[in-house]
């Protein structure tokens, strides 16, 4: 008997790099999220930072420019967390986008592979099937010779 071939192997090798290629995409993804969450964080603690020092020179007296650059400084902070949650928001929908990606990735792998498998079982079961009947015409064969070879 001859081995068992897949003729879709082939496909069944190009589906798999081609999961591969959207789980790297997916983990660089990821960590763009990461990176941008972080940077959330970073934007957020660098305007709890200025409220406190606010608080602590509250009921001191300041000159005019200190007020103003203080007015300056809490209006870019703000506007650095604004764009860090939309840059965020985007890294987020991206994250969505290649997990779909992947996943619709790995479903088509995943069926080429079911495929395969059924046809591995239908071979084995052929296979089965011919190799009995191979046995079964060697015994008739030696019942009707009378059990001379």
């Amino acid at each position: 008997m001859k081995g068992f071939q897949f003729r879709l192997e082939r496909l069944l090798r190009l589906r798999a790099q081609a999961e591969q290629a959207r789980a790297r995409e997916l983990m660089s993804a990821g960590q763009t999220e990461e990176e941008r969450r972080l940077a959330v964080n970073r934007a957020n603690g660098q305007l709890d930072t200025l409220s406190l020092q606010m608080q602590e020179s509250t009921g001191k007296v300041a000159s005019a420019g200190i007020l103003i650059n203080l007015g300056l400084t809490v209006h870019a902070a703000t506007t650095a967390i604004a764009h860090a949650e939309k840059s965020h928001a985007e890294a987020t929908t991206a994250l969505e986008v290649e997990q779909g990606k992947f996943l619709e990735a790995r479903k088509e792998r995943r069926i080429v592979e079911r495929l395969r498998e059924l046809r591995h079982a239908a071979w084995h079961t052929e296979t089965g099937r011919a190799e009995q009947r191979d046995m079964d015409e060697i015994a008739l064969q030696r019942h009707s010779t009378g059990g001379q070879t």
